[in-house]
């Protein structure tokens, strides 16, 4: 590692019990995000044998310590998550980290509930299917509706969590950087650094917003049976735009946003009312500037830029911040601080693209539910299959572990295994 190269950034790998500290590291950079599921590393180390991945298996837990260059402050710990996959390049082992919010998504929820409180089902939900710290401290359910009867077939536990926040009061959920699991409103702070001019940043740029003014929007929502679509459209606008440019026909202008995480068609039109009402005439802008490691997303922060007619300083929201170690630059994305910011802040950053997480732990033995359903009456052929299953959460006829088989044609369980009987094929 080159002497005169700032060390402000240290990574730690979770081994026997502890944190220990990884010298092998030449170069990282990490994206915090508002949205949850955007938030990032990737990490890039010294391995001339190119034996690094031995030592950080799949799921391994990741801590990346950051202090302001040569600042006599301590270190502290800016991100969290585990490893997800590697690439490698001459000398080099790269590695790919998610913050820990992503172990909801890692389980499909098949649960029923009865006469339960909301905060009954998250506990339930979030201890059975995550590895995740449950701490009752983080939860705070604004609405902790009782008598709550509900069956889950099959959707991602951050569906059900978004579910049940829809239910309450719209609280916020993930987890923070030491894999505790958190639920909760969302709170307003004003961030520790506003930003003027030259001495705090080196570029400012916003885009144009007339072309992201939408008078129809279609919300594709839910996922597996639970599905569907709304239209969302503001027609006295497209008449107006009609009357303006002398076109024959209502102007539209529209686009399609996908919402898996959304359950309802009700929720679903909220959220397009929101693209049509409430994210017009949101400035958006992306900054470059320097370190920034103790301001976080969702925060409030104020640029003051003449040269944007911002003179006296306009508020913003921060939507993500990106940090790049060798080249020493911050980007930092901003909603202006306005009804409807909370859409724009979620949007601005790109969900990550998920990758293959299989053997991540291997105490999370995924649900399978295998559903016979045809009609024994009638002339049907099946082809005789053979698929292993964990019998833990297994019982024929009746609900066990929220799964339950019903077995007219017979289901024959053989060491740890099932196969169908009494069918051709």
């Amino acid at each position: 590692m080159p002497s005169n190269r700032p060390v402000d950034w240290k990574v730690y790998r979770f081994s026997g019990g502890s944190y220990v500290e990884d010298s092998d590291i030449y170069d990282l950079s990490m994206t915090d995000a508002y949205n949850r599921f955007a938030r990032q590393a990737r990490l890039k180390f010294f391995d001339f044998s190119g034996t690094k991945p031995n030592n950080y298996p799949k799921g391994t837990r990741i801590k990346i310590d950051v202090k302001p260059e040569g600042s006599t402050e301590s270190y502290f710990t800016r991100f969290g998550g585990f490893v997800v996959g590697y690439d490698s390049e001459e000398h080099f082992t790269l590695m790919d980290v998610y913050s820990h919010d992503f172990w909801l998504r890692q389980r499909a929820v098949f649960e029923s509930f009865s006469g339960a409180t909301l905060s009954g089902i998250v506990s339930g939900v979030v201890n059975e299917y995550t590895p995740l710290t449950y701490d009752t401290s983080k939860i705070n359910i604004v609405n902790n509706i009782s008598g709550v009867t509900r069956e889950w077939r099959g959707e991602r536990v951050d569906i059900v969590l978004n579910e049940i926040s829809q239910m309450s009061a719209g609280e916020y959920y993930g987890a923070n950087d030491s894999g505790v699991f958190f639920f909760k409103q969302r709170d307003t702070t004003h961030a520790s650094k506003d930003f003027s001019g030259t001495s705090t940043f080196h570029n400012l740029k916003f885009e144009e917003m007339a072309d992201r003014d939408l008078n129809r929007v279609r919300v594709y929502y839910g996922e597996w049976t639970e599905s569907g679509v709304v239209t969302v459209e503001n027609k006295q606008d497209q008449k107006d735009l009609q009357d303006v440019t002398g076109s024959p026909r209502p102007v539209i202008r529209e686009d399609s946003f996908d919402h898996p995480e959304i359950s309802n068609e009700d929720a679903a039109r909220r959220k397009g009312r929101s693209y049509i009402e409430g994210t017009i005439g949101i400035k958006r802008g992306e900054m470059k500037t320097w370190e920034s490691y103790d301001i976080t997303p969702g925060e409030v922060t104020t640029v003051q830029s003449p040269d944007h007619d911002m003179s006296d300083g306009t508020d913003f929201r921060i939507a993500s911040i990106e940090y790049e170690w060798l080249a020493d630059e911050t980007s930092i994305k901003l909603a202006e601080d306005k009804e409807g910011v909370i859409d724009v802040l979620v949007d601005l950053q790109p969900e990550v693209t998920r990758v293959d997480l299989k053997n991540i732990d291997s105490d999370l033995t995924p649900t399978r539910v295998n559903a016979l359903e045809e009609d024994v009456d009638m002339d049907i052929s099946l082809s005789l299959y053979k698929e292993s299953v964990d019998l833990s959460g297994f019982k024929i006829g009746n609900i066990g572990a929220g799964v339950g088989i019903n077995n007219p044609i017979g289901i024959n369980i053989i060491s740890g295994a099932y196969v169908l009987s009494g069918v051709s094929g």
